[in-house]
């Protein structure tokens, strides 16, 4: 018997009609500010994503980060690590981060 494997996120993105995928990053909680917008935003597109990824939206990641600049910093360098490991993104001779 076949064996059935997850599509990649190529895959995916071909068959969603996508032509990007996005990576969005938030921030949480900061000094007076228990509630920070951006977390908010974050939580409404993880809970919105089936309805994002029907109408040609993919967000291939969340993340809500520490807001200590040294924390944020460690994050998107393993963020975008992460995705240079992955061999369908050809844009990461750039280290622009």
């Amino acid at each position: 018997t076949m064996e059935a494997t997850k599509p990649t996120e190529q895959q995916e993105d071909e068959r969603n009609g996508s032509r990007c995928s996005f990576v969005i990053t938030g921030f949480g909680p900061f000094a007076g500010v228990p509630n920070n917008p951006t977390s908010t935003l974050i939580s409404c597109l993880r809970n919105n994503k089936a309805q994002l990824l029907e109408d040609g939206v993919h967000i291939r990641e969340t993340h809500i980060l520490d807001t200590s600049a040294e924390a944020a910093k460690f994050e998107i360098q393993g963020i975008y690590s992460r995705l240079c490991s992955d061999k369908l993104n050809k844009d990461c001779d750039d280290k622009s981060y």
